[in-house]
């Protein structure tokens, strides 16, 4: 856990993490801050994950649309 200064000084838990291709290939590190720092890190990476699957689905509605009402 750490304080963040763009955050006011807020308690947040930092979760590093990459993604495995079906090659076994990483992706590049990446950080998640939490500002629920009693999440455990899996907790914090399944929220990550089914945001961006949100995000992705609403990526694919608005270009088929073209926008969202």
């Amino acid at each position: 856990m750490c304080l963040e200064r763009f955050l006011k000084g807020r308690l947040v838990r930092a979760v590093w993490l990459q993604f495995e291709d079906e090659c076994g290939t990483l992706s590049k590190s990446r950080l998640l801050l939490s500002t629920d720092h009693s999440l455990s890190a899996e907790a914090i990476f399944t929220a990550y994950a089914r945001r961006r699957s949100i995000e992705d689905l609403f990526k694919q509605m608005k270009n088929r649309s073209g926008g969202l009402a």
